[in-house]
């Protein structure tokens, strides 16, 4: 079973995500910030992070290379509330994904999946 961990500053939006993820059968880990996020992965160990693009902390970008830095190779997957050409072709070249966060949550497990498999 895959255990995400979705990082996102609004609780509601949070708890909703996760509940349906789980639906999908994935077991579902939050963090309200990337730094508490990391040190969880740090703890416990993750299969993929699935981040908002717009936390108040911190953008997508800095978030996927915060985890970058830190030695973590778990798959990024960052949600954003509009699709943004540019903001996509700089992810992948970083090695991170990006999905608006209307995506229905079996394209989220698949992105996360597909993001293993490479």
């Amino acid at each position: 079973m895959l255990h995400f961990l979705l990082i996102d500053d609004n609780a509601e939006r949070r708890t909703r995500l996760s509940n349906l993820l789980r639906k999908e059968g994935a077991v579902v880990s939050e963090a309200e910030t990337v730094a508490q996020g990391i040190e969880f992965s740090r703890r416990t160990g993750i299969d993929a992070f699935l981040i908002d693009t717009c936390a108040a902390e911190i953008d997508g970008r800095r978030a996927l290379d915060l985890v970058r830095r830190e030695g973590i190779e778990a798959p990024v997957v960052l949600l954003a509330d509009r699709w943004d050409e540019r903001l996509y072709a700089q992810l992948e070249a970083k090695g991170g994904q990006l999905l608006k966060k209307t995506a229905q949550p079996k394209l989220l497990v698949d992105a996360c999946c597909g993001a293993m498999a490479v």
